[in-house]
């Protein structure tokens, strides 16, 4: 069966006769008529891609009286069906000869009188402008609240780092999240705004927009830069030594974003470790950072570690907040008209637990890019429900819509297997060639010809939760998506090899995700199976059999269960809330960052337990043991409000 794109077997309008911009609305005019679709459901498709417009931008494309933007143009493209980047490409190519890109009004050429940092400024300059147009951040971005370390008040984040780029004798900055809090989107548009000043002023530093998607652990500062430079913007370097000197004096500001992805490529105990070797060793004088906020603190060598470490002197420390109702309701009012934003907050407040899932700004984008198309939201108690309604959606979409080349179970195989592999290289991109190896598979396991790779690669891509990158490479959309279908592969793997052998679940993510889905794939009798005596971490280092018991236990304990060994175990950041754990040994066992807020811990022992991080809020903690636990000042001042706090033992 061959892919059809397009809606209609009539002949598609040719945007080569348009001679002005006017004819130019008017063939996409006709392209609409060609599709069959509203202006709605144009920009309803369009959502999701990366390249999102609204109803009233396809009005506007339409009618000539606006100056249209690239992306614009290409989002309305996807909308009327054309997805293949072969039929989209006559259509830009006519929009830039009638559309020449203008200078930016202010702006000078980077290149005159600027300093030497090594590499082609203008060139890096205007890739950076091109992924900041695309990306849509300037008309959807909603700036987050933040708090600074070791206080629980709300700073202005935009302020904040205002403050420290203009204190030059400040130390490096790091800014700490969640997964899915918008890191990496506070770094591209912080990089736009200071490399508009750049072109203002050229004794502003130019700020350079780092990641660590092709970290490789040989990597010092400069490969790294010379690498992303090459990878993401297509820009050489051609001369080390100015580009060592430029990093050296200052005239270059690094943002890392996502330094965990280094930590984890280093296998180092602490993010901080591991920024002190790439960036503190080679002389920088400062940066800023992202890192998800439980690498930074311990890394992600072993989960059992969540432990603070002390901060280094002089960093200054920014955590990222979950977004609050006005934030959630200014994110969905960016993205729809008036009356499709009041539907999309009456059905995130309708659905049970939603508007608690939606406080994470990738969760919440899920839900505006397909609120309208996923019945089995009104069931998703956990993200990992979400995750799966998401994808669930588009394989029936694309299965009811006869483009789908293979069937559904084989299409999530290949993803659990593709994220397997990225996870044991420690890479966020797979290159075209070993992509071609993995298509080549699911061809087979579909009984396709392998010449057919193409075809697929392009439905696939359409999924939204992975995306191309330069050199035809692919990574996921975002790492949650990453993290989602290794956790899938945890269970696959479990049933297939009973367990045997192992299967690394030593970050975070993961485990979350995993917890979350043994409550649905796994009964009691599979529970209790692995809910074996302890192993420690000695002889267990992927925290394969720890992470097996950890499941087993949250799946019993959830369950109200009683009768299994209950001491030693790992259960770092989940929800225990209202579970009765009362006369329960649970001694040495690992809660960093759970929260057991309004359970019943009554005559518990949790001697030499880890609870940093842990909520008690309402908890009932009469003559529960404490002895030899380590809390952090919070979770230990939620404790002495609890009921029978005066009679539970503390050291």
């Amino acid at each position: 069966m061959e892919i059809l794109d397009e809606p209609a077997e009539r002949p598609m309008p040719d945007p080569q006769v348009a001679r002005s911009k006017e004819e130019f609305a008017s063939c996409l005019l006709a392209l609409k008529a060609w599709s069959g679709r509203s202006f709605r459901e144009i920009a309803t498709i369009s959502r999701k891609t990366r390249y999102r417009i609204s109803t009233g931008t396809t009005e506007n494309l339409t009618s000539g009286r606006v100056v249209p933007q690239e992306r614009s143009l290409i989002g309305f493209l996807y909308g009327c069906g054309l997805s293949d980047p072969a039929q989209q490409e006559p259509w830009i190519a006519r929009f830039a000869n009638l559309y020449p890109p203008q200078p930016r009004p202010g702006l000078r050429s980077a290149s005159h009188k600027a300093p030497a940092v090594g590499f082609d400024i203008d060139m890096y300059l205007a890739e950076l402008d091109r992924i900041f147009d695309e990306s849509g951040i300037k008309e959807l971005f909603v700036s987050p609240k933040g708090y600074l370390e070791k206080q629980d008040v709300d700073v202005d984040v935009d302020g904040y780092i205002d403050e420290w780029l203009q204190a030059p004798s400040s130390g490096p900055l790091a800014v700490l999240g969640d997964y899915g809090t918008g890191k990496s989107w506070l770094c591209l548009r912080l990089a736009k705004r200071l490399a508009d000043q750049y072109r203002r002023t050229l004794n502003s530093p130019l700020p350079l927009l780092i990641g660590f998607k092709r970290f490789e652990p040989r990597m010092d500062i400069e490969q790294l830069v010379r690498t992303h430079l090459f990878d993401s913007y297509g820009v050489e370097v051609h001369n080390p030594a100015e580009l060592r000197r430029a990093l050296g004096t200052g005239r270059l500001l690094l943002i890392l974003d996502g330094l965990d992805e280094m930590v984890k490529a280093l296998g180092e105990r602490t993010a901080l470790v591991a920024y002190s070797r790439l960036v503190l060793s080679s002389g920088i004088p400062r940066a800023l950072i992202t890192c998800r906020t439980h690498y930074f603190y311990s890394g992600s060598e072993q989960r059992e570690l969540l432990m603070p470490t002390p901060v280094m002197p002089g960093f200054d420390l920014l955590h990222l907040r979950m977004f609050g109702p006005h934030e959630m309701t200014e994110f969905i009012r960016r993205r729809f008209d008036s009356a499709e934003a009041e539907a999309v907050l009456r059905f995130i407040a309708s659905t049970y637990n939603l508007t608690e899932l939606c406080t994470r700004p990738v969760l919440l984008s899920l839900v505006c890019q397909s609120h309208d198309q996923l019945p089995d939201f009104v069931a998703a108690a956990s993200s990992a429900d979400l995750y799966d309604a998401y994808t669930n959606a588009w394989l029936h979409r694309e299965l009811s819509s006869g483009r789908l080349m293979v069937a559904p179970d084989l299409v999530m195989v290949f993803f659990e297997d593709l994220a397997e592999r990225l996870v044991t290289q420690k890479t966020m991109v797979i290159d075209v060639e070993q992509l071609k190896v993995h298509l080549s598979m699911l061809l087979d396991r579909a009984s396709l010809p392998r010449s057919r790779w193409k075809e697929v690669e392009r439905q696939l891509i359409t999924s939204t939760f992975v995306s191309r990158i330069r050199g035809d490479a692919w990574q996921f959309a975002h790492r949650s998506f990453q993290e989602y279908f290794y956790a899938r592969k945890f269970f696959r793997w479990e049933s297939e090899f009973d367990g045997e052998g192992i299967f690394p679940v030593i970050y975070t993510p993961v485990w979350h995700f995993i917890a979350q889905m043994a409550l649905r794939e796994w009964t009691e009798q599979k529970a209790r199976k692995w809910i074996t005596p302890r192993t420690g971490h000695e002889d267990d280092p992927t925290l394969t059999e720890t992470t097996l018991r950890a499941a087993a236990a949250y799946w019993l304990l959830t369950n109200r269960c009683r009768g299994f060994p209950s001491a030693g175990i790992m259960l770092d950041s989940v929800e225990l809330t209202d579970i009765d754990l009362s006369n329960l040994d649970l001694s040495n066992s690992d809660f960093h960052g759970s929260d057991l807020s309004r359970s019943k811990l009554t005559y518990s022992i949790l001697r030499g337990c880890n609870l940093f991080g842990t909520r008690f809020a309402g908890c009932d903690i009469g003559h529960a043991d404490f002895r030899g636990a380590e809390f952090s000042p919070f979770s230990r001042e939620e404790l002495k409000h609890c009921n029978g706090y005066r009679t539970a033992i503390f050291d």
